[in-house]
């Protein structure tokens, strides 16, 4: 059995943290997790940035 690449991860706000986004980003994996209203600004427009543009790119290639 060929072993598969995790390319994109899609969770809800309940895996909106640093430690996740930074294990992902470790991984090379694109994060599209939704950032909670209680986020650090910086980060919270980072993260939704770049939530964005993974939940774009995904239903541009699945839809």
């Amino acid at each position: 059995m060929k072993r598969a690449r995790i390319k994109r991860v899609l969770a809800d706000k309940a895996y909106d943290s640093y430690d996740n986004f930074e294990f992902l980003q470790a991984k090379g994996i694109n994060p599209a997790i939704p950032v909670r209203k209680g986020a650090i600004e910086i980060l919270k427009h980072l993260r939704y940035l770049v939530s964005f543009l993974v939940k774009k790119d995904y239903i541009r290639n699945v839809g």
